[in-house]
């Protein structure tokens, strides 16, 4: 089972699998919606655990960070297990 540390409906679900942390986060584009699922690294998942820094803030760098991010893109998005 995966823990869900964080969500918020049709942003983003923040959740931990296999001691691994994930964000995955919606984007719309006209009338399309797209998941995208990245994997934080342990400066942003500390980050994260320590307040320093908010999910919202990090998910909007995520949009706004376009094709140098494409590499950071797991494939296909992750949900978690409930």
């Amino acid at each position: 089972m995966d823990r869900v540390i964080n969500e918020e409906l049709w942003h983003y679900v923040l959740f931990e699998r296999d001691s691994q942390t994930y964000v995955t986060y919606l984007v719309q584009y006209g009338p399309a919606t797209v998941d995208f699922t990245i994997k934080l690294n342990e400066s942003e998942a500390s980050e994260i655990a320590s307040g320093k820094r908010t999910i919202n803030t990090l998910v909007e760098g995520f949009k706004s960070g376009g094709a140098s991010l494409e590499s950071r893109f797991i494939k296909p998005p992750l949900w978690p297990n409930k």
